[in-house]
C-alpha cells in the first residue's frame, strides 16, 4: 500500500517543515522510529486525511498539519503506530475517525484527543470494555449531527463501558438526551431500540438507573436477591494494586481501601469498577446503611433474613452505603460487594 495522492503530495510539499518537526520529536522522545512513523501515517494518518479532503478539500492540510503534530507525540509514546501498546486505540483512528470527517474538521487535534482520551483510558483501565465502546460509537457515527452531540454519547458510552466514576455526569448526560433523541440515549446505554408498545421507556429505565447503581436494564426482570455483585482488586504482583490484604471504609457512596502504603477511591456499579488515589479520609453516609454482617459472613439487609456467604467468614472490615456492603478479608487481596440484585 503506498500513501494516497493528495495526502503524499501534501508532505512532499511540505517536506522540510514535517521533517523538522519528526527530528525535534526525535530528539525528546528516542523510541519515536522513523519505520513506526512511517507506518503510521500510511496505514492510519492517510485515511482520516483523505476522508477529510473528500469532505471539504480546503480544510485538509490544516487537519493533516494538526494531526501530523498529534501522531509525534502518540507514536513517540508508543500510544500508536505498529508497536502499540493498546491495539483498540490504534483500531479507533483506522475505522472510526474516517467515518466522521465532519467532526474532526471542527477542532482537529481537540475531538482527535478527546477520540483518543476515551479508548485510552478505557484500555488503561482494569475490566473495562474498549470494543463496547468503539461498537455504540461506530453506530452513533451515522446518527449525529455535530461533535458535541458525539461526545456527549461518547461519554456515556464510556460509562457503559466501565468506568463508573463517569456515572453521575453520563446518567445527567443520558437524561438530557431522552429528551430529545430517545434513540441515541438508547443507543449509548448500548440497549436495543424500542420497537414495540412494551419496551419500557428510556426515562423508566434512567430513574431505575439513578436510584440503583446494581440496576441492570439489560437483566431479565426477576426479583433481587443478596448477592456478590463483584470481587474487584487484586495483589500488586499479579496486576492489581494492593502490596497486602487490604482494609476498606465508608466514603459517603463511595468507599476508600487501603493497604497501610496507598489508599484509593473505589467507585463501583453493574457496568465497572474505577480506583483513584486519594488522600481522603473515610465520611459516614448521610442516609445510613441498612446493610448487617457477621463473623460467620451472614449478610442481611434492611433486617430481613440472612443469605450466608461462606468467603466472607471473619471479615477483616466492612462499609456500607445505602446500596452496597463492601467487605475484605484477611486472605485476599481483594474487596467484595454485595448488594440487592437480579441474578
Amino acid at each position: 500500500m503506498t500513501l494516497p495522492l493528495s495526502f503524499a503530495s501534501l508532505l512532499e510539499s511540505n517536506r522540510a517543515r514535517f521533517n523538522a518537526k519528526f527530528a525535534e520529536a526525535r530528539h525528546f522522545k528516542p523510541k519515536l522510529s522513523p519505520e513506526a512513523f512511517k507506518h503510521h501515517l500510511q496505514f492510519t494518518l492517510a485515511p482520516i486525511v483523505e476522508a477529510v479532503h473528500q469532505h471539504d478539500a480546503d480544510t485538509a492540510n490544516a487537519v493533516a498539519d494538526a494531526l501530523y503534530d498529534l501522531s509525534l507525540d502518540l507514536v513517540g509514546q508508543e500510544l500508536l503506530g505498529p508497536d502499540s501498546r493498546y491495539p483498540l486505540l490504534v483500531e479507533g483512528w483506522q475505522t472510526l475517525l474516517p467515518r466522521v470527517p465532519r467532526f474532526i474538521i471542527e477542532a482537529p487535534r481537540a475531538f482527535v484527543g478527546a477520540v483518543t482520551n476515551a479508548l485510552y483510558n478505557l484500555s488503561t483501565t482494569r475490566g473495562a470494555r474498549p470494543r463496547e465502546w468503539l461498537d455504540i460509537m461506530h453506530r452513533a457515527a451515522g446518527l449525529c449531527q455535530e461533535a458535541a452531540l458525539f461526545l456527549k454519547v461518547g461519554q456515556i458510552a464510556a460509562w457503559r463501558a466501565g468506568l463508573a466514576h463517569y456515572r453521575p455526569e453520563a446518567l445527567a448526560l443520558a437524561t438530557q438526551l431522552a429528551s430529545t433523541s430517545p434513540v441515541l440515549a438508547r443507543l449509548a446505554l448500548n440497549l436495543p431500540t424500542a420497537n414495540t408498545k412494551t419496551a419500557p421507556l428510556i426515562t423508566v429505565l434512567l430513574n431505575r438507573l439513578n436510584a440503583d447503581p446494581w440496576y441492570r436494564p439489560d437483566a431479565p426482570p426477576t426479583a433481587p436477591r443478596l448477592t456478590i455483585v463483584a470481587r474487584v482488586g487484586a495483589f500488586r504482583g499479579f496486576g492489581g494494586l494492593f502490596v497486602a490484604p487490604p482494609l476498606v471504609f465508608p466514603a459517603d457512596e463511595h468507599f476508600i481501601v487501603t493497604d497501610g502504603q496507598g489508599s484509593w477511591l473505589l467507585t463501583a456499579d453493574c457496568f465497572g469498577a474505577t480506583w483513584h488515589r486519594t488522600t481522603a479520609q473515610p465520611v459516614e453516609t448521610k442516609q445510613g446503611a441498612p446493610f448487617a454482617i457477621n463473623r460467620k459472613g451472614e449478610v442481611s439487609v434492611n433486617s430481613k433474613p440472612t443469605t450466608h456467604f461462606p468467603e466472607l467468614a471473619d471479615a477483616s472490615s466492612s462499609a456500607a452505603n445505602p446500596t452496597t456492603l463492601a467487605v475484605t478479608t484477611a486472605l485476599s487481596h481483594a474487596v467484595y460487594l454485595v448488594a440487592l440484585a437480579s441474578a
